[in-house]
């Protein structure tokens, strides 16, 4: 989890640090206002990508089998213990 949670951190950072890149040197833009626009939709953005990545691939909910279903009675102990 630590190394897949470090990874798609390091992609919401290009996807931040490649919105301004591409906003200062691909179209040439250097007003202040404008590259800051651009940087805080690039951390909304990076910010819902990193969120649906999270919940996709590092803290995914694991389902485990259910011991009973709701509403049945216990086991008896004996139904516990391995038969010999």
């Amino acid at each position: 989890e630590t190394i897949l949670f470090f990874f798609l951190n390091g992609v919401g950072l290009a996807i931040q640090a490649g919105a301004v890149a591409l906003a200062k040197y691909g179209f040439g833009t250097t007003h202040p206002f404008t590259l800051n626009l651009v940087n805080v939709v690039s951390i909304g953005v990076a910010m819902i990508f990193r969120f649906w990545s999270y919940r996709r691939w590092v803290w995914r909910v694991v389902e485990t089998p259910t011991e009973a279903e709701p509403g049945t009675a216990p086991a008896e102990p004996s139904e516990l213990t391995p038969s010999r």
